[in-house]
């Protein structure tokens, strides 16, 4: 009887990324990274992240030799079958195992070695301040130094299975907004309309849907809320003459899009239409810009320079018009005025000028890959302005 496939991609996927870790590692003269993010052991083991604080998933992995996961006993044989790792310890403890991670160091001569961790920018630990700082003194001739710009070199270019897996959950949620606006009403309540997306989600094969929603003076502001929880999404009566603006995404395979649409309630105004073609095409003309080589802050410095020729200067509050999207539903690069990044074919990220006016929220997000010749979107969702 076949066993079942838990498996996200081949291990040659795994391979290369192992391969282009380890070449990192002799550019920086690390000996070995010390993994224990659930998205960084998800990238380079194919396993899944820990689902509790309690029982960290570690992977240690050697600049010489092969990599090894030390992970709780219950997560044992679900590993076995998710990652394409076969060296495996297990444990019982609670937390960061110390004395069995202080034999592996050993067993692979790292008792002095510089280790590489998750130390920097927009990265973060999987174990406690206080198991790190048992661990440095089980092993005082060890050095433990940041290996967060390594880490975003090898996780900044997607693989082409990569965008796959963006492209696919730009195409699911672009099917649950569509399906949403078609059955929102006006009347209905701003949560309704999450629960109808969030349901068409997981009915098209998505995972951990979000929605930001705001349709009306009184929230047009609310930017940022909870992603993954309908429930604070607010019972607000969707009314004429108001904006509806959706933020929204969901994960396959781990990997994530993001990407918003607005509709009017009821026949829009002319300052909603005017504004909403401003955005639309303040941000196609960022899009059209993107290629190897360009800055990511150049893409802002249009983006803003565009707005304010309008007559709407960027008041800036978000710091940014866009970022990088993938195991995370933000990472680097960001599209901001001090993010140098040039951009390499297979970078993802997304474009988005956003206008908050008495009248409405306005953003026409893209999610976007960068290629040979430009980049591609792959949030092909229309930017038309629908009609509730």
């Amino acid at each position: 009887m076949a066993m079942p496939n838990y498996k996200t991609f081949p291990d040659s996927e795994f391979r290369q990324r192992l391969e282009r870790a380890k070449e990192g590692m002799a550019d920086r003269g690390l000996d070995a990274l010390f993994i224990t993010d659930g998205m960084n052991f998800y990238y380079f083991t194919g396993g899944c992240p820990p689902y509790s604080n309690a029982r960290p998933h570690i992977a240690l992995l050697p600049r010489d030799g092969e990599p090894l996961l030390v992970v709780p006993e219950v997560a044992k044989e679900a590993l076995r079958l998710e990652s394409w790792i076969p060296n495996l310890k297990s444990h019982l403890i609670f937390g960061a195992p110390i004395e069995l991670l202080k034999e592996a160091f050993t067993e692979f001569g790292l008792e002095s070695g510089r280790i590489g961790c998750e130390f920097g920018r927009e990265q973060r630990l999987g174990i406690s301040y206080s198991d790190l700082e048992s661990l440095k003194a089980s092993l005082p001739n060890a050095h433990f130094v940041d290996a967060s710009a390594l880490l975003w070199d090898l996780r900044i270019v997607k693989s082409k299975l990569e965008v796959g897996c963006i492209r696919e959950a730009c195409k699911i949620t672009a099917e649950a907004l569509e399906s949403a606006f078609k059955k929102v009403r006006v009347g209905m309540t701003e949560k309704q309309f999450a629960d109808i997306f969030c349901s068409e989600v997981a009915r098209n094969g998505g995972f951990a849907p979000f929605t930001f929603i705001n349709s009306g003076p009184e929230n047009y502001n609310y930017l940022l809320g909870p992603s993954g929880f309908p429930s604070r999404v607010s019972d607000q009566k969707l009314r004429r003459g108001n904006t509806l603006y959706v933020d929204a995404g969901c994960s396959y395979n781990g990997y994530w899009c993001d990407f918003c649409r607005i509709a009017s309630i009821g026949k829009p105004s002319r300052e909603q239409i005017s504004m909403h073609e401003l955005v639309d095409n303040v941000t196609q003309e960022c899009v059209d810009m993107v290629k190897p080589g360009v800055k990511a802050f150049e893409i802002i410095e249009l983006g803003s320079k565009l707005l304010e020729e309008a007559g709407y200067p960027l008041k800036g509050e978000a710091g940014r018009m866009g970022h990088g999207v993938g195991l995370a539903v933000t990472e680097p690069p960001n599209i901001s005025f001090d993010d140098h990044t040039v951009l390499k074919i297979g970078m993802v990220f997304t474009i988005e000028p956003m206008m908050v006016m008495k009248y409405g929220c306005f953003a026409l997000e893209r999610n976007l890959v960068v290629t040979e010749s430009g980049c591609e979107v792959l949030s092909k969702m229309s930017t038309k302005m629908r009609r509730i």
